[in-house]
């Protein structure tokens, strides 16, 4: 299994599908529909033929990773696996598109492209543990909740690899891991959970969806202790009754300085804003906070 670079807004590094194969070809995440045009000329400069990938394996239903589904299953008769939960909204996208446009507004068309419903004889379910396809593209489903309640990870058998989609978290051009945390979904028992199965499966490589390659389990130990931090960070300024605005701000200097003494210069801040916005993780995580409140509440 290698990675494949969507060049997602023509940058370079912030996100990648997964791909699997020599001749029956499986993507994994295949990228936004305003990167499908690069993907495809990426796999064909690789010297395969995009008419031979069989399926695509879908982590989530984020734009960033499934965006695209609706093309390759429409063009190339692609099948589309997905979690059960997320199957409904490929099929009949309305509520996904219309969350993402209150999210994103008049940008949402420029960063994620169009969005189609997949046809129906097309999306499939796949269920946690089930096994797709043979040999060098044979792949379980690993339901792995906590990024969004929809998600799955994808064990490699034959590589000893997973592709981890978002609940391994972001590393761009190898900065420090860090957790996406967007709403709505975010669950922080639940993520450490998928974690802690991601270790039992003692893989030789993690392969990021934003970002590269991490090399066995142990960089996940520095991912869980920044969900943590992040969480309480958050936590505490909801108990000091800062305005959400005031919050999301200084949230973001937080973030940017975390990332600044990981060795980041603005350039790979912005490519982690690109990819994994800190905004998106404060929202996230205050609404994790106010659908699960701690004992003695949220606000102080």
């Amino acid at each position: 299994m290698r990675l494949l670079d969507v060049h997602h807004l023509g940058a370079k590094g912030i996100i990648f599908a997964g791909l699997a194969g020599t001749s029956d070809l499986t993507l994994i995440d295949c990228g936004p529909a305003s990167a499908f045009e690069h993907s495809v000329t990426a796999i064909r400069r690789l010297g395969l033929d995009p008419h031979r990938i069989s399926r695509v394996l879908l982590t989530h239903i984020h734009l960033d990773h499934a965006g695209a589904a609706w093309r390759w299953a429409a063009e190339y008769g692609c099948t589309i696996l997905v979690h059960p939960k997320g199957l409904p909204h490929l099929l009949d996208p309305a509520r996904l598109l219309a969350s993402a446009r209150r999210v994103f507004g008049d940008q949402l068309d420029r960063l994620w492209g169009e969005l189609r419903p997949v046809p129906a004889d097309l999306g499939k379910v796949i269920q946690d543990g089930e096994w797709v396809g043979e040999g060098d593209t044979r792949f379980r489903a690993i339901a792995t909740p906590g990024h969004a309640q929809h998600h799955h990870a994808y064990w490699h058998e034959a590589s000893r690899s997973i592709y981890a989609g978002d609940v391994a978290g972001v590393s761009i051009h190898g900065g420090p891991l860090v957790p996406p945390c967007p709403p709505p979904d975010i669950d922080l028992p639940a993520w450490h959970r998928s974690l802690a199965r991601l270790r039992e499966l003692a893989p030789d490589r993690i392969l990021l969806t934003h970002g590269g390659v991490l090399r066995g389990t142990q960089p996940l130990d520095a991912l869980e202790a920044r969900l943590d931090a992040w969480s309480q960070w958050v936590l505490q300024q909801l108990r000091a009754g800062k305005p959400e605005s005031t919050m999301v701000r200084k949230f973001e200097e937080f973030v940017w300085s975390e990332l600044r003494s990981g060795g980041l210069d603005d350039a790979g801040i912005a490519a982690y804003e690109q990819g994994d916005p800190a905004a998106m993780s404060a929202y996230g995580l205050a609404r994790y906070w106010h659908k699960h409140p701690p004992e003695g509440g949220v606000t102080g």
